[in-house]
């Protein structure tokens, strides 16, 4: 399953797309983390049905100190595509 999902927020210049980044690497989903001119980030993710679940629900609920506040997530499935990994662009 492919997703790409949209943050809304403050989810730039506060370590949001580093967070986002560690999180897929420890559960080994594919796919790319960007900031987006208009001040919301793009998460593109590859997995199982599962593992996006979970990692969907973590991001939802993220709020740290540096001062991320995800104020909505919207996703949607996507066609798939081949990552070799998972990159912050």
């Amino acid at each position: 399953m492919e997703i790409i999902a949209i943050a809304k927020g403050r989810v730039q210049g506060v370590f949001f797309r580093s967070f986002v980044n560690q999180l897929a690497h420890s559960m080994k989903l594919k796919g790319y983390v960007k900031n987006l001119d208009d001040g919301d980030v793009e998460i593109v993710a590859n997995g199982t049905d599962d593992m996006i679940a979970e990692f969907l629900e973590v991001i939802k609920a993220k709020k740290d100190p540096y001062g991320i506040y995800v104020e909505s997530l919207s996703w949607e499935e996507t066609k798939e595509n081949e990552y070799s990994g998972f990159e912050k662009l």
